[in-house]
């Protein structure tokens, strides 16, 4: 028999859960992230524990996308009247960030889904959350899971993609650090060391007279030993001060510039041992202060607990160019699912480096359109505000997918961030003299060559694995305009620019620079070799890109350091570099046209799938871009863009006799020899009164009367100023009193000793 009551009561169940389906239908969701791609070679392990910790980074819309984008690039193109007029933090979130309102509802909405909001961006393009994977999977209708890789641990990935109700659709972007499998991977290697072996005869690389840092005996030891490659009897090292002499960089010393008050911030996943920092800074005698900022815990990566020595060989590339530089190290956990964003905004939005190096990468199919994108939008925010970013090409040649990367395929791609046009991507080359079939260490005097860097394909646990300097044509960004515009004979569009499949006619194209990388003509370094991450460290020989991106953000900061520059950052390099290559090629840049001097590679096909892609070749090539730099040129000629000399006049408009109360209008006129645009500030006005910042018209209605003595001063982008002086008389309006008139006729009364009587 079945009770009344309880019919009742199934009822009223089925009515709520009725009018509960009916309220999810009615709030639509939208996608804001992808599933993760699972390619062969990944299997499902088994859902991820609903009690396990996650943090996440919720990227936000820009209220003017189409509007950043245009300035990022207005900002860092010479002639363009907006060039130079790099943001604040505050003024790019004022600007360009998600409006306080849209701010305010998304943490709201986070709250109310039971996560927990951590931090919201200075920029106003992030918020960080955190909450349990059971509470995240409903947050966002989303299905984690757990996945195994090979020669990696289980990781989490989404196998659906993130979703948020309509009503936040305009003002979220992306939900990331949810698949694992996007993890950018170190862009090159620490090198075991060689137990010893050494080319014949040779007991130490001899020092080469710089005027810079003087590698210690140790160093000089390990350039001579043999540095294990595809060729060993033929690899070597070099120590710093090679480096800076094969560059250039000498004659930027002997004008005491050693990169003295710029910072150069670090991308860094991998653990760091402050003692090879100081054990590398000891050796060479230099003394840069190294911070470490970690973005996800209170305490700093592996601090004195042994490091796996990419960290290390990125801070120390940049030691060994620009050794009075300061260095930020910005840290987070590889483990972490959001590492990547979080380091990027942290960078963006603290704003306390102008030169940036990544040597991370990830093959652009990997990542996912939403992560490049919101990714797009903090590397215009870095441009807006005059950062530098330099990242690693890859180390996977032409196929930038292809192994060890956890992919077994080998078409044709770049990595991103490389990719992204706000970022100068960094090829790597070899560096040797002799010739391609008996390559010889460079001494400093003989002839120097820089060839390709293909170590060609071999044979790693089974897999054929290839290892080359990154390039190719993007598929997700169209060619910008600092290389669709460059000279013709340059070679930057040739017969490969129309292969690409990015949805426009011409594609990005990567890299825009290089330097040495090749793991046979490596650098010498104090780190822990390999991904032991438990110390060892030793003297021994790196290689691949993580070594030429750094070194470039090492040559930017002693850029930004010359007296030309005038202490102005020259922000995104990419246009400058272009047009001077476009101007006088060879005056800047030493071409990168030969083979390997170990492989006999004349392209970048790391493993054999793409023969004879992509060749290098006169000029502009899509393996390692324009090629070396000449830093005695290269550095005064960013200058000469970023801070050219002219000459500023301002005109007094001599005394200028106001009414009290009433509009005014008065232009300072000024003039630029340069034909630049002007900036216009003003000290000492009246209250009521202001200055146009573009026309230098004094506008308002002067509230005070008195005798004012003013200073105008204009500007133009490139610190060019001058001021001049002069008098406003404001007086008081006809029949009406002035404000601090009446006090003194108070006062006045006072003084007179008039008093009322006292009552009776």
């Amino acid at each position: 028999m079945i009770r009344r009551g309880a019919i009742i009561c199934t009822l009223v169940s089925l009515v709520v859960l009725a009018a509960a389906t009916t309220a999810t239908a009615a709030r639509p969701r939208v996608p804001v992230g992808d599933a993760a791609s699972l390619t062969r070679g990944v299997s499902i392990a088994g859902p991820v524990r609903a009690a396990r910790r996650m943090r996440l980074t919720i990227g936000l819309a820009s209220r003017d996308p189409l509007g950043l984008q245009a300035f990022s690039t207005a900002v860092t193109t010479p002639g363009s009247p907006q060039y130079g007029r790099f943001l604040t933090v505050r003024q790019f979130a004022h600007r360009f960030g998600a409006t306080d309102g849209a701010l305010a509802q998304v943490r709201r909405a986070l709250r109310a889904e039971g996560l927990t909001v951590l931090t919201t961006a200075a920029d106003h393009l992030a918020v960080t959350v955190s909450g349990d994977a059971g509470t995240i999977e409903r947050a966002f209708d989303t299905r984690l899971e757990q996945v195994r890789i090979a020669r990696r641990a289980r990781v989490t990935v989404n196998t659906t993609a993130p979703t948020v109700p309509a009503s936040l659709a305009r003002d979220v972007d992306a939900v990331l650090g949810l698949d694992g499998l996007a993890e950018p991977a170190a862009a090159g290697s620490v090198l075991t060391p060689s137990a010893g072996a050494r080319r014949p005869g040779a007991d130490a690389r001899p020092r080469m007279a710089t005027g810079g840092p003087q590698p210690c005996p140790a160093a000089r030891r390990t350039a001579a030993q043999l540095a294990p490659g595809t060729s060993p009897i033929r690899s070597f090292g070099y120590t710093g001060d090679a480096i800076a002499a094969a560059y250039g960089v000498p004659s930027l010393y002997a004008r005491g510039d050693f990169g003295q008050g710029q910072t150069v911030a670090v991308f860094e996943q991998q653990s760091l041992d402050p003692r090879d920092i100081a054990a590398y800074q000891a050796c060479d005698g230099t003394h840069a202060v190294v911070h470490i900022r970690n973005v996800d815990r209170p305490a700093p990566v592996d601090t004195g607990v042994g490091g796996d020595g990419e960290a290390a060989l990125d801070v120390e590339q940049v030691i060994s160019v620009a050794p009075r530089a300061s260095i930020i190290v910005y840290a987070a956990a590889q483990s972490d699912q959001d590492g990547t964003d979080a380091l990027l905004s942290a960078i963006a939005s603290q704003d306390a480096a102008k030169v940036v190096s990544i040597s991370y990468s990830t093959c652009e199919a990997a990542v996912g359109r939403t992560a490049i994108e919101y990714e797009a939008k903090l590397f215009e925010e870095m441009a807006a505000q005059g950062q530098s970013v330099f990242a690693s090409s890859g180390d996977q040649g032409a196929e930038g997918c292809s192994p060890p990367n956890g992919s077994d395929r080998t078409d044709l791609t770049v990595a991103d961030p490389a990719s992204q046009p706000t970022v100068t991507g960094v090829g790597g080359t070899a560096l040797y003299s002799g010739s391609a079939a008996d390559p010889v260490p460079w001494n400093g005097s003989d002839a120097l060559t820089e060839g390709i860097w293909n170590a060609g394909p071999f044979q790693q646990q089974g897999t054929t694995v290839g290892q080359a300097t990154g390039g190719g044509l993007s598929s997700l960004w169209a060619m910008p305009r600092f290389q669709s515009r460059a000279a013709a004979p340059l070679g930057v569009v040739d017969g490969f620019t129309a292969t690409g499949h990015c949805g426009a006619r011409a594609c990005r194209e990567v890299p825009d620079v290089s330097a040495d990388a090749d793991w046979s003509t490596g650098v010498v370094v104090y780190a822990a070799p390999g991904d032991n991450g438990a110390g060892g460290s030793s003297w021994t020989v790196a290689g691949g890109t993580s070594v030429s991106a750094p070194l470039w953000a090492g040559f930017a900061a002693l850029t930004d350091a010359q007296p030309s520059c005038r202490g102005l950052s020259i922000g995104d390099l990419n246009p400058s570099l272009y047009a001077l290559a476009s101007a006088d090629y060879g005056a800047y840049f030493r071409d990168v046209d030969a083979p390997s001097p170990f492989t006999a590679a004349t392209s970048n096909d790391a493993t054999g799938a793409h023969p004879g892609t992509y060749p290098v070749g006169p000029g502009y090539d899509l393996a390692t871009g324009l090629g070396a730099p000449m830093m005695g040129s290269l550095a005064p000629a960013l200058c000469a863009r970023r801070a050219p000399v002219y000459v500023v006049t301002v005109t007094s408009p001599g005394t200028i006799r106001l009414r009290a109360h009433r509009h005014a209008s008065v232009t300072v006129r000024a003039t630029d020899s340069g034909g630049a645009r002007l900036r216009f500030a003003a000290r000492g006005l009246p209250a009521g009164l202001s200055i146009g910042a573009r026309t230098g018209r004094i506008t308002g209605r002067p509230t005070h009367p008195g005798r004012y003595r003013v200073t105008v001063r204009a500007a133009d982008f490139a610190a060019n100023a001058a001021r001049t002086r002069f008098t406003i008389v404001v007086r008081a309006a006809p029949g009406r009193a002035s404000r601090s008139s009446a006090p003194r006729s108070a006062r006045g009364r006072r003084a007179s000793g008039t008093r009322r009587a006292p009552r009776a």
